[in-house]
């Protein structure tokens, strides 16, 4: 599979530890060492405008060995200045031999990218407000003669007009910043520097998913019913409490009897008929109690019954025997019965 090559996108959006190893992968396939030198500056522009030195001595070793063991080119020649903190003096003098025919050719270049080394290395700035930031946006001229915009955000606004025009002339050298093969950083034509403040953050809720809902929707119904089932039990608990310790302390029977009318069930259908047919019999206002129905006349002249108290038994109770002289005259009326 072919890596492509690297935009201005990846070059000035990706993280140091994405954008490194999309670096190296690129260069071990590649072999491409002019490309590589190239985004090694434009990185080394981006690290300079920025807060914090996020990519200084990005793939160091790379650049190193691409410097000492590459062919030598035009494009090594040129960007070779900006990479002199990379190596000893003994290896900078190794690679003024290797790569030059003499010294007068490599401070021809020196002196080209001795203007804007000095402001390569980063300040090392910190963010003093976490809400709020600094944007670049510039301008440059393309190839075909268009003019277009470029941006960076979150840039040190510490850095002097000077020193930000500068950094921005470097990228008008490189040549692998293109599109539809265009170069598109030819001539630096204006900047600006923008302040960014975070005012509001707003986040739409989201809805609950079915699996979720189908989950939560027994769990719910069970807890109610049991819920409700609780509710009921202590209603019936409290209710009965309540009618014991009324009960309990009530000393008149009137009002015992009005306590025992409100706790009891309402009458059905029949129940009420009856009770029109047959009204309840009329309290004693002494006792309270329901006083006996009144006697009919035959029902006056009838002798009074004797109540026997004694439990039932398999025995007859020596009260209940009859005597002799009863014996005697039933069998007397038996006797002048049958004579008839």
């Amino acid at each position: 599979m072919t890596v492509k090559q690297l935009g201005q996108r990846q070059l000035f959006t990706m993280k140091r530890k994405s954008l490194e190893a999309r670096v190296i992968r690129y260069y071990n396939e590649t072999k491409d060492s002019d490309s590589v030198v190239e985004y090694a500056v434009a990185i080394l522009v981006r690290n300079a405008l920025s807060i914090g030195g996020a990519f200084s001595d990005i793939f160091k070793d790379l650049i190193r060995s691409i410097f000492m063991e590459a062919e030598p080119s035009a494009a090594l020649r040129q960007f070779m200045p900006y990479f002199q903190s990379y190596f000893s003096n003994d290896e900078w003098r190794a690679l003024i031999n290797r790569l030059f025919k003499n010294k007068s050719e490599y401070h021809h270049f020196k002196d080209n990218a001795k203007a804007n080394i000095r402001y390569l290395t980063p300040k090392n700035s910190t963010k003093t407000n976490e809400k709020s930031s600094f944007n670049l946006i510039s301008v440059f001229f393309a190839a075909d003669g268009k003019k277009h915009t470029w941006t960076l955000k979150d840039i040190d606004n510490s850095r002097k007009t000077e020193e930000i025009r500068a950094l921005l002339k470097i990228l008008s050298s490189l040549t692998i910043l293109k599109k539809d093969d265009v170069r598109r950083f030819t001539q630096l034509v204006a900047f600006d520097i923008f302040e960014s403040t975070h005012h509001t953050h707003f986040e739409e809720p989201q809805p609950e998913t079915q699996a979720e809902s189908a989950q939560n929707t027994p769990v719910k119904e069970k807890n109610t019913k049991k819920t409700t089932a609780r509710s009921v039990a202590s209603t019936a608990k409290a209710a009965n409490n309540a009618t014991s310790a009324n009960t309990g302390k009530t000393n008149s029977p009137k009002l015992a009897t009005q306590i025992v009318a409100k706790t009891s069930p309402v009458p059905i259908a029949s129940d009420t008929q009856k009770l029109v047919n047959d009204p309840p019999a009329a309290q004693n206002p002494t006792t309270g109690r329901a006083a006996p129905p009144e006697k009919s006349a035959s029902e006056k002249n009838q002798p009074p019954i004797i109540k026997n108290d004694t439990p039932l038994s398999g025995k007859v109770n020596e009260q209940q025997k009859t005597s002799p002289k009863t014996s005697e005259g039933l069998f007397n009326k038996v006797r002048q019965l049958l004579r008839q």
